[in-house]
């Protein structure tokens, strides 16, 4: 799977530098300000699956069914967590940004929301996610990321373009909840069901 993972890495480069070009670099350094307050998934997302991927790997040897259970309650966990922060950071004053990287990141306000929707749909997902790894179906899961992925940068640049930065994080949320959704339907449906829903990457 290596080809596909640098693929997607290519893919979010490609991002990265299409939309500086696009919104310019100080409203792609102020999306990143936004993540960097507004964004805990990267690090909660270690916390649960360092635990979570040995604990579902013993469980899908003894029952399908405890496991896809217990990534459900890891799942519920990590939105669990995404909101208790997200609520710890909505007591701070309403110009936080501009309080952590300067007044001038405050018009950036409006992109807060659709990353805290973003880091709530990823959270929910995670749990599932380290099920389908835990099972060995890496193929399913490297359609649902090629799918999410490829949305990303299309819905991304194209409302970067046309509407501007806050529409484009918007995109980014709707990408995300295409590759959740499939990701959530690859993980609680038996894998002989869902060979239909994916494409053969060999």
């Amino acid at each position: 799977l290596f080809p596909y993972t640098t693929l997607f890495r290519s893919l979010n480069l490609l991002l990265v530098f299409a939309l500086a070009g696009i919104v310019g670099t100080d409203g792609l350094g102020g999306f990143r300000a936004v993540q960097a307050v507004f964004a805990p998934i990267s690090l909660l997302s270690q916390a649960v699956a360092f635990p979570g991927l040995p604990l579902l790997s013993r469980l899908v040897s003894i029952s399908r069914a405890r496991a896809r259970r217990a990534a459900l309650r890891l799942s519920a966990a990590a939105v669990g967590l995404v909101f208790a922060y997200l609520a710890i950071v909505a007591l701070l004053p309403r110009n936080v940004l501009g309080l952590v990287f300067g007044h001038a990141f405050d018009r950036y306000g409006s992109l807060i929301l659709p990353t805290a929707v973003i880091q709530v749909m990823i959270g929910w997902a995670l749990g599932l996610g380290l099920l389908v790894k835990a099972e060995g179906r890496g193929r399913p899961l490297v359609f649902s990321h090629l799918v999410g992925s490829t949305a990303n940068v299309v819905l991304a640049l194209t409302l970067a373009a046309t509407i501007g930065l806050t529409a484009a994080v918007w995109g980014m949320a709707i990408a995300v909840a295409a590759e959740m959704m499939l990701i959530t339907v690859i993980a609680l449906r038996p894998a002989s069901d869902v060979t239909e829903l994916t494409v053969d990457l060999a």
